[in-house]
């Protein structure tokens, strides 16, 4: 199906007896039908309110994360990575991290990485600890900008053919 929604995730994930759930809205709806204590909220949102640090105003970055998309989307993180590799070349002083999608193999990107100011994160680095010591980052398609936002991150949009607009974008 060429079509995303909550409900095709909650119909693939049903594990045992329990409803593994992308959100709180999908929680409320399946509240009605099944007992709640075999419904488990997966997905967004993972953070409250609380755990938000104030950021300092103004911009002088010095680390960026660049978020690879799930595999599949043609050349998307190939190509999002050479315009990664030009931006890190003529701004040394940026650390740069590269977290690819668990489903993704950085084997498939080694040579590609021409800046030595350019790092891949460990698989299991918890993305909300690189989004808090991030001052910006770099995605394509993700849920990752909904994350972002909840952190007052400036975001890049990589945009190609495979590009899918996550909100009411300027063009």
């Amino acid at each position: 199906s060429d079509s995303f929604t909550s409900v095709i995730i909650q119909s693939e994930n049903i594990v045992s007896d329990y409803l593994l759930l992308w959100g709180k809205s999908s929680y409320d709806i399946q509240k009605k039908f099944c007992d709640k204590k075999n419904l488990l909220i997966v997905g967004n949102p993972k953070y409250s309110f609380k755990d938000l640090k104030e950021r300092k105003i103004g911009f002088n970055p010095k680390n960026a994360v660049i978020f690879f998309s799930v595999p599949g989307y043609g050349k998307s993180n190939e190509n999002m990575l050479k315009v990664v590799n030009e931006f890190a070349l003529k701004n040394p002083h940026i650390k740069i991290i590269l977290k690819l999608h668990p489903f993704d193999n950085i084997e498939k990107y080694s040579k590609s990485i021409i800046s030595k100011n350019i790092i891949v994160a460990d698989k299991e680095s918890p993305v909300k600890e690189l989004l808090e010591k991030s001052d910006f980052i770099v995605a394509h398609n993700t849920s990752i900008l909904f994350e972002s936002l909840f952190y007052r991150i400036p975001i890049l949009r990589f945009k190609d053919k495979y590009y899918s607009k996550t909100w009411k974008d300027e063009d």
